[in-house]
């Protein structure tokens, strides 16, 4: 039996994918990342037809078509820059000015993106830990006056006092 294609495989695979499909999704919803993404996509698209326009005239160009102008916008883009491709023209270099302080960008928003996830998440169970808390202090105060306390779940304890005969 071929171990691949296996129904106990793909549940497998489906279990341990399921947190982490859940993980990039809050990660890229987080603060709007996807638009970022799709709007750099959009400028990657863009400007590698607008560089072709400038570069695919000129003889001394080495952009010739759209899949060589969409190679030096993604190398330009995250900034690796390899060299084999690169504009000519005053046109083409304006673009790819352009493209380099979007990548600039673009390497600004995923860091500062990914860092505001992870410390929002501390933040988030270190808020949940304190309500804990503070709820149990409550309740030993209540106790210790006599009060009875209900925890509310939100870090304040509702008290109301108890009957005397």
């Amino acid at each position: 039996m071929d171990l691949v294609r296996s129904p106990e495989v793909a549940h497998a695979a489906a279990v341990v994918t399921k947190p982490l499909r859940r993980y990039l999704r809050e990660l890229f919803t987080h603060r709007g990342l996807h638009f970022v993404l799709l709007s750099v996509l959009g400028m990657v698209l863009s400007g590698s037809a607008l560089e072709l326009l400038f570069e695919a005239g000129n003889r001394d160009s080495n952009i010739h078509s759209y899949g060589g102008a969409l190679w030096w916008a993604m190398v330009t883009i995250t900034t690796v820059g390899y060299g084999d491709k690169y504009p000519v023209t005053l046109g083409g270099r304006a673009i790819a000015v352009v493209m380099m302080l979007v990548g600039i960008g673009l390497i600004g928003v995923l860091t500062a993106t990914v860092a505001s996830y992870f410390v929002g998440e501390k933040a988030n169970q270190d808020q949940a830990a304190l309500h804990q808390r503070l709820d149990r202090i409550e309740m030993l105060l209540a106790s210790m006056t006599g009060a009875s306390a209900q925890p509310d779940g939100g870090g304040s304890a509702t008290t109301s006092p108890t009957p005397q005969p």
